[in-house]
């Protein structure tokens, strides 16, 4: 009988690896390698993206330039938060204004007439509070710019302000926030009222006759007493002072000393400039009548034209109260005081005659030239050349300076909280 053949163990069948199923597995992983690396890349496309915008957003934008004075530029920052600044104190200036308006009405009392001057007057600076806060986005940055230009004269005058002087100032507005004086403050006060004390036992105030013709001497009104603010309370007021400074405005410590500081060098600078100019000039002395209708104006000239004196006919006519009961003498002024109408006949009408009459703002004036003549400046007359002369150097300095400003760099307009005119 044959022997069979031992059976051989059955081997597990493996797949034939066709040459299509390679291709097609090959294909798959450069696929899966591809979407890997595309994935890879738009993660790191985002990531630049958000670095790049927190970086342009937080570094570059901020220090972007807004204008140049010289070698100085005022970046996006600085201007933004002078802008903060300069809304923020005239919102206080609003609220201030409209609170005294509500605290004083009712002491008016039944005077229709006079409450309705006082609130004409209250419209009046509300709006043109209103105007200047509505022009901060281009006010702030003129700002900027002049105090550039007067840090770079201060400086080659050799003009300085002291850390001293800084301070005294800085503590000096945080305190009057509070309705109070620095220890330095309160001294300076004291000796101007001593003074004033003194002038008034020099010069006793002019009795007044009673209905029993007694003589009754004008009563003198007790020394009122002076909030000193110092330690702790000083340090609380610049706290308070500072943090919200910094919550409306974003403006630091170190950013309102700044400011003090450029301000006192403004002072200081305008005062130098001051002392340099020439304190004589041309000045008229002139009177007027003050008239609001034609027909008064008729009246008015055919009194003059018949002989009638001018200081008579203008205490009689006139609507001018500051000048009226003084036969319309208006003293000396420089030219550019009165208005632009005014000026150009009180500069121009030989000395002696009589204007026709000159329509401005105010109504119609019939003029008098007394007198035309170099005089010194003197009081007002002299303080207002002097600010007169900074103002024009600045303007005149602040040409000069390059702005790539937009209005949309101005940082946005919060909810008003600044009150409305009605």
């Amino acid at each position: 009988m044959a022997k069979r053949k031992p059976e051989q163990p059955q081997q597990s069948k493996q797949p034939i690896q066709t040459k299509r199923r390679i291709a097609r597995f090959q294909r798959d992983e450069k696929e899966k390698q591809k979407a890997t690396y595309i994935l890879g890349a738009v993660l790191a496309l985002v990531v630049i993206v958000l670095l790049g915008g927190l970086t342009y957003t937080f570094l570059i934008e901020p220090n972007r330039e807004v204008a140049q004075i010289g070698e100085t530029t005022i970046t996006l920052q600085d201007y933004q938060n002078r802008v903060r600044y300069e809304r923020y104190l005239l919102d206080e200036q609003m609220l201030l204004l409209q609170s005294q308006f509500q605290q004083f009405m009712p002491s008016l009392g039944d005077q229709p007439e006079l409450k309705s001057q006082f609130e004409q007057q209250f419209q009046y600076q509300l709006s043109q509070l209103q105007s200047m806060r509505l022009s901060t986005d281009i006010s702030a940055l003129d700002s900027l710019i002049e105090e550039e230009i007067i840090i770079r004269e201060s400086a080659q005058r050799e003009i300085t302000v002291s850390d001293e002087e800084i301070t005294q100032a800085y503590n000096g507005i945080a305190v009057a926030r509070k309705g109070g004086y620095t220890e330095s403050q309160a001294e300076e006060t004291v000796t101007a009222r001593k003074n004033a004390t003194a002038t008034a036992e020099q010069f006793p105030p002019t009795p007044t006759i009673t209905g029993t013709e007694i003589l009754t001497p004008t009563p003198i009104l007790p020394t009122p007493t002076i909030n000193t603010l110092e330690g702790e309370s000083l340090d609380e007021a610049l706290t308070e002072w500072e943090n919200t400074m910094r919550e409306n405005t974003s403006m630091t410590p170190a950013d309102l000393r700044k400011i003090v500081s450029r301000q006192l060098m403004r002072n200081k600078l305008s005062d130098s400039m001051g002392e340099e100019i020439d304190t004589t000039k041309l000045q008229a002395h002139a009177r007027h009548i003050l008239v609001d209708t034609e027909d008064e104006v008729f009246t008015v000239t055919q009194r003059l034209a018949n002989g009638d004196d001018f200081a008579s006919v203008a205490m009689e006519f006139s609507k001018d109260p500051g000048s009226a009961q003084d036969g319309g003498d208006l003293g000396w002024f420089t030219k550019g005081t009165m208005v632009e109408e005014f000026d150009n006949v009180a500069f121009s009408l030989p000395v002696g005659e009589i204007s026709e009459p000159v329509q401005s703002e105010f109504g119609f004036h019939i003029i008098e030239v007394i007198a035309r003549e170099e005089r010194p400046l003197e009081g007002s007359d002299l303080d207002r050349e002097k600010i007169n002369i900074f103002n024009n150097w600045l303007l005149e300095e602040s040409a000069h300076a390059v702005k790539s400003w937009d209005p949309r760099d101005a940082p946005p307009e919060a909810t008003p909280s600044f009150p409305q005119s009605q």
